[in-house]
């Protein structure tokens, strides 16, 4: 039969029951996964309640090049505006981790994390923000969960569905889930400290 909708798969406990959820995720009626789903509408409201900021809007490896400016210090160029638009603060590290930590074994992703988000800092700082570092941390947080979350979805629904198994795959999704739940996490943190969550 056809795999539901994930937002209200969300509410769904059978889906949860389903084998390959529990293989993928374990059998915790409180998955961080699943109250990731839960709460994705109110990640959005969150994200549009931030600082909004110019954005490139698809930082993804393939569009940085690394070059030198006038004084010959290495600088990083970014290719192919054509999305760029107006975002929240913290949105264009998401999509560039995003990509970054699917590629980092779990042991090298805090220090990658950090370095990632302190050069947008400094990026930050020299264009003249003044703002309260956590709030670029809870944008980063939030929009990395929505956007890697909902990328993840149509691999689930598909499993669900009855799709052929394929263990590789399985097991990227598997990754990608649990940055997903570390990163919603992280974002509910950082929105209780500054009073933000919606």
């Amino acid at each position: 039969g056809e795999s539901p909708g994930f937002f209200a798969a969300a509410d769904d406990a059978g889906v949860w029951r389903h084998p390959v959820v529990v293989r993928l995720f374990g059998a915790s009626p409180t998955n961080p996964f699943r109250r990731f789903l839960a709460d994705a509408e109110r990640f959005a409201v969150l994200l549009d309640a931030l600082p909004q900021v110019l954005c490139h809007r698809d930082a993804d490896p393939d569009n940085l090049r690394l070059g030198s400016g006038a004084d010959g210090a290495p600088e990083t160029i970014a290719l192919d505006w054509a999305l760029a638009g107006i975002g929240p603060v913290g949105e264009d590290l998401a999509a560039l981790a995003s990509a970054a930590f699917l590629n980092v074994g779990d042991a090298e992703r805090e220090p990658v994390q950090e370095a990632l988000l302190h050069g947008y800092r400094d990026g930050l700082a020299e264009a003249g923000w003044r703002g309260d570092e956590r709030l670029f941390r809870l944008g980063f947080s939030a929009a990395a969960a929505l956007r890697l979350g909902l990328l993840s979805l149509p691999f689930l629904e598909r499993r669900l569905a009855g799709g052929e198994g394929d263990l590789p795959a399985d097991r990227l999704f598997a990754r990608a889930a649990a940055f997903v739940s570390r990163s919603a996490a992280d974002a509910w943190m950082l929105a209780d400290a500054l009073g933000a969550r919606p």
